[in-house]
């Protein structure tokens, strides 16, 4: 059964949805390829021709994968050409199976006009709380520091368990960076108390 971007799925935190990618239809597939290629875009460089993903690649990318969408609470972003029920964000989840008993987090993307207000921050909370739903320990991701984001992953409780060296020319690329592997215990992590 195909789902489009508004249909009603689990919801793990306000504003947060999970569906599995498989259930997604052409369209909202469409919608998501958009975003994240729209959240990457200003890395050029590491995706040429500005595209971080297209239809074939999500598809294999998030094969046996849950998505988790985020829709603004206000409705969809005004500042963007978008349909109700579009969301402002997405990431991927799915066990990691090169570290038995995580979650794996990646793609995770939000839209460049919704940037820097707390969604990436909710994608990641989410993540952590599907983890612990799902009797997980820790929350992995790979992220690559030449991007900046390094230091958002580490005041999040993340830290780096490897680094891998590439080439210029991996994934296109026109420059030699390093790809990190980050993670997050989350047996050692604080809960915060609910927000009222």
């Amino acid at each position: 059964m195909s789902r489009s971007l508004d249909a009603s799925v689990a919801t793990v935190a306000p504003d947060v949805t999970v569906l599995p990618a498989s259930s997604l239809d052409a369209p909202a597939r469409a919608h998501l390829v958009a975003l994240v290629n729209a959240a990457f875009a200003t890395h050029a460089w590491l995706f040429p021709g500005g595209e971080r993903t297209d239809d074939e690649t999500f598809r294999e990318e998030t094969a046996g994968a849950d998505l988790l969408l985020l829709h603004d609470s206000a409705g969809p972003d005004p500042t963007a050409p978008t349909a109700p029920g579009v969301p402002v964000a997405m990431a991927m989840i799915r066990p990691d199976d090169r570290w038995p008993g995580a979650l794996y987090l990646g793609m995770v993307a939000v839209r460049p006009t919704a940037q820097r207000r707390g969604y990436g921050a909710a994608l990641v909370r989410a993540a952590e709380d599907e983890a612990r739903r799902r009797g997980l320990l820790r929350v992995t991701l790979g992220t690559v520091p030449e991007l900046g984001n390094t230091a958002y992953y580490e005041r999040k409780g993340y830290v780096v368990v490897s680094r891998d060296p590439k080439p210029a020319g991996t994934w296109g690329s026109s420059a030699p960076f390093t790809l990190l592997r980050m993670e997050k215990d989350l047996s050692a992590a604080r809960t915060a108390p609910p927000r009222c």
